[in-house]
């Protein structure tokens, strides 16, 4: 049974072979490094690729690799896509490197968008915190 048959087990990973290529066309510093869909097809699954999951760049940086890539939720790898680092001095006067806000603001109470704009420059304080500037 051929991968791009509709009726193929491994359509959703086939599928996700010609956008890796067309996203890495589109930038300078990403290629894709797997030789063939085959042994791209045989790393997912050895890695332990399953239907509802995908392929990854570590961090979403570099080349498509068997050293750089991993297999993840579509969830997960949005989030990591979207988050950013801010530089943040505690209320207690500390430096702290916050990378992903939302999950950072969620385990401290502290609100989402006032410390974000609090990170991009857009706001001088909020509950005691301050923007870390290097």
């Amino acid at each position: 049974m051929s991968d791009w048959r509709k009726d193929s087990p491994y359509l959703p990973l086939y599928n996700q072979w010609f956008p890796m290529h067309r996203r890495a066309a589109n930038r300078e510093d990403c290629k894709v490094l797997f030789p063939s869909y085959l042994e791209f097809k045989k790393w997912a699954l050895s890695n332990g690729w399953v239907k509802g999951l995908c392929v990854c760049r570590t961090d979403d940086k570099g080349n498509y690799s068997s050293d750089n890539a991993r297999i993840d939720t579509r969830a997960s790898n949005n989030i990591e896509k979207s988050a950013k680092t801010f530089f943040l001095i505690s209320p207690e006067g500390n430096p702290v490197e916050v990378y992903n806000m939302t999950d950072f603001c969620k385990g401290t109470g502290l609100d989402r968008s006032c410390m974000t704009k609090l990170g991009k420059g857009k706001r001088e304080s909020h509950k005691g915190w301050t923007r870390w500037v290097k």
